[in-house]
């Protein structure tokens, strides 16, 4: 079996939201909690209002992007796709497109599905470029002519 997610999907999809929402929600919660006569600067509740919508904002950009990456490997017929406490085994022939978009020196695969799965219909994960370019000659070499939208920039 060879894997197509980066090692640091790991990092971005368990790590980082946990971390967010727990260090950050602690540190809101004692905002909240502290005396309004020890803030240094501006009003109490302006720094609270303002800790609690940078947290409450930046927890969904948390929820609705990086706690959706997945790990994702691939055998000869199957692509296996986990959250780390859960394995689906999805046939080749399930999938309909792929979508590719470069970040920083990683790329973000989309994966759209026939049908819609526990994990739902699309899929991403956070990939190397090499270990994308391997699943592209697997499907290739078996005869799947699925629809790729490389978004990379030239």
């Amino acid at each position: 079996m060879r894997r197509l997610s980066s090692h640091a999907t790991l990092f971005f999809a368990r790590f980082l939201p946990v971390f967010w929402y727990v260090f950050f929600g602690s540190l809101c919660l004692a905002v909240w909690i502290i005396e309004s006569d020890e803030f240094a600067m501006g009003t109490a509740m302006m720094w609270r209002v303002g800790i609690l919508l940078f947290y409450l904002i930046f927890g969904l950009i948390i929820y609705f992007t990086i706690w959706k990456l997945r790990r994702v490997e691939f055998d000869d017929d199957f692509l296996y796709v986990s959250n780390y406490f859960k394995t689906l085994r999805i046939p080749f022939d399930q999938i309909l497109t792929i979508h590719t978009k470069p970040i920083f020196n990683k790329t973000i695969c989309s994966i759209s599905l026939k049908h819609k799965g526990s994990f739902g219909q699309k899929i991403s994960c956070l990939s190397d470029e090499l270990k994308w370019t391997d699943l592209m000659i697997a499907l290739k070499e078996r005869g799947f002519d699925l629809q790729i939208n490389d978004s990379k920039q030239n």
